[in-house]
């Protein structure tokens, strides 16, 4: 671990940002406590954990051990739609299954009933990439509810390992129970200023759409920046199976350039027809182009490999064209061809172009 800088000054109403680098140069979990320290002030322990894995394998996960979903009222026909975000860490893609026997008992268990139920229940995740659980929760009781959901990695078609998770939620008859907010009121929805060494930055990072009647359209807006001066934003988001279907999230633009010291104003916008309760990430794919590379083919740019000096080759019915042979060749009992270019001599090149070839 590399924490950088280790020690500062920050004056009143200003911030600081705070690099902490983590080498995976040893497959393993790797746990460091870092005692953070305020002069005259508190102290606070906080512990860095992470988890390397070989380069050939990949690694699954959830945000936690356990997930707790939004709680849902008695005597709706059909729960709201919940995601919960599945990740694979690792440097190759992972094929994964959900194993539905837990889920399927924990029905049989509840009168037959169907409590729990899951989209999509198998797939490839490409590496370093996130996708999206959807978990529909429709209580028959005023109860509490736990599942225990076991999620197969699978190789060669075989399970070959196993992720496993508890999903808690509670169904409720009058007053909805309180949970903890997914971002604490604390938390800033916008950065204070642009994290060094990226150019880009949001104007918001949290959209908020609030309660929103079925089939009626919503709209949010935030502010995409390019910071740099020199270099061309080329932008795509990617919803990563937040929505099903994806047509629920519209974005405008989806994609598209920003020059340098310039913005853009991104639509949000979601319509949907079915209950759903959504609270997750979706990503902005960044690429950046000099403005002196700007408008060239990709190939262009690519740096001049230095080129191979031509080789001419000559003939003539009385001259025997051999390889030459240097004293390292003949002493290593291999023959190294140099170019003729290279070894005509000028009475030789003169007494070939007098006579007839």
């Amino acid at each position: 671990y590399n924490i950088e800088p280790r020690a500062g000054e920050i004056p009143p109403g200003e911030s600081l940002y705070v690099r902490i680098a983590y080498s995976h140069q040893s497959v393993g979990t790797h746990i460091l406590p870092v005692v953070f320290n305020v002069r005259d002030g508190r102290s606070v322990l906080l512990y860095l954990k992470a988890h390397s894995v070989a380069a050939n394998v990949g690694c699954l996960s959830v945000r936690s051990s356990v997930v707790d979903l939004q709680p849902v009222p008695l005597n709706i026909e059909r729960g709201p739609m919940q995601p919960v975000e599945l990740t694979n860490s690792g440097n190759v893609a992972a094929p994964w299954r959900i194993d539905l026997s837990s889920i399927n008992n924990h029905n049989s268990e509840n009168h037959n009933f169907e409590i729990l139920s899951v989209t999509p229940t198998e797939g490839v995740l490409e590496p370093q990439s996130s996708t999206f659980l959807h978990f529909t929760f429709t209580p028959l009781e005023a109860n509490f509810y736990s599942c225990l959901v076991r999620l197969e990695m699978l190789k060669n078609g075989k399970a070959s390992e196993e992720l496993c998770f508890t999903l808690q939620a509670r169904g409720y008859q009058h007053e909805k129970p309180l949970l903890q907010p997914h971002f604490q009121p604390t938390l800033p929805v916008q950065t204070q200023e642009p994290v060094p060494g990226c150019g880009a930055a949001l104007s918001i990072e949290v959209l908020d759409f609030g309660r929103c009647p079925l089939r009626a359209m919503v709209s949010r807006i935030l502010v995409l920046i390019n910071y740099t001066s020199e270099f061309v934003l080329s932008y795509r988001w990617q919803p990563r199976g937040l929505f099903q279907p994806s047509s629920r999230l519209q974005i405008e633009p989806r994609s598209g350039e920003l020059a340098p010291n310039s913005h853009q104003i991104v639509v949000f916008r979601i319509l949907c027809t079915e209950p759903i309760d959504v609270c997750g990430e979706i990503a902005c794919e960044l690429e950046w182009t000099h403005l002196s590379l700007y408008g060239q083919d990709a190939s262009m740019v690519e740096e001049e490999q230095p080129k191979t000096p031509p080789e001419y080759l000559a003939f003539h019915a009385d001259h025997i064209h051999e390889p030459i042979r240097t004293n390292k060749a003949f002493i290593a009992g291999g023959q190294t061809h140099v170019s003729v270019a290279n070894r005509l001599t000028i009475s030789r090149f003169r007494n070939l172009m007098s006579t007839a070839s």
